[in-house]
């Protein structure tokens, strides 16, 4: 496996404090400047950047915690009309302050982060997921709640994960599919472990 940390100078009550202000409201940044991952409408792999490299099956990715980011997005015409997001810990934003815009859902709520790959042919390899689709919300929410309980009670909160898909069928749109992250472990448990084991 390869050695990757995450550069993060929050301790977990740091995080924990920081989490609970970021779950009530969401601050003003744009996130970027990794490739995007996506899953692909069609079948629901994962793939990323401009050539849509295939995300390798059972790989481990860890979730860096420094750019775990919410706020929203204004789709018109199929194109990004307006995006307001921001990372963890900045300042809160009021949605009635955000501009207007002719997008026919106006603006809508968009979360995302970013991962980097442990293991395989990607490792190394950084990259930015975000959504704005109710599949798509509910994975992020499920992340962003384990390390949020994680960090309340002390421990590690920096997840490793593999990237997967469910499906269901819609009414009107046929086979829809939804993201899934399944954490497979957490970053730092194996050395709290061997301190724990050393103390007793």
């Amino acid at each position: 496996m390869t050695d990757i940390v995450v550069a993060n100078n929050l301790t977990p009550d740091a995080f924990a404090a920081s989490a609970q202000k970021f779950a009530e409201a969401a601050p003003r940044r744009e996130a970027g400047g990794a490739p995007f991952l996506k899953m692909m409408k069609t079948d629901g792999s994962w793939v990323y950047g401009g050539d849509s490299v295939e995300v390798e099956e059972d790989s481990i990715w860890m979730v860096d915690p420094n750019t775990l980011c919410m706020g929203f997005i204004a789709w018109h015409a199929g194109k990004v009309e307006g995006e307001q997001m921001a990372f963890l810990g900045q300042e809160t934003i009021n949605a009635a302050d955000l501009p207007p815009v002719a997008a026919k859902n106006g603006w809508e709520d968009q979360v995302g982060f970013g991962l980097i790959c442990e293991t395989g042919e990607d490792a190394g390899t950084k990259v930015i997921w975000k959504t704005n689709n109710h599949g798509g919300l509910q994975a992020w929410n499920k992340i962003f709640d384990a390390m949020k309980e994680r960090s309340g009670t002390g421990q590690s909160y920096v997840p490793r994960i593999k990237m997967s898909h469910d499906s269901y069928t819609h009414t009107d749109y046929g086979k829809i599919y939804k993201p899934i992250f399944e954490i497979v472990g957490w970053q730092g448990d194996e050395v709290e472990q061997i301190s724990k084991r050393k103390r007793k």
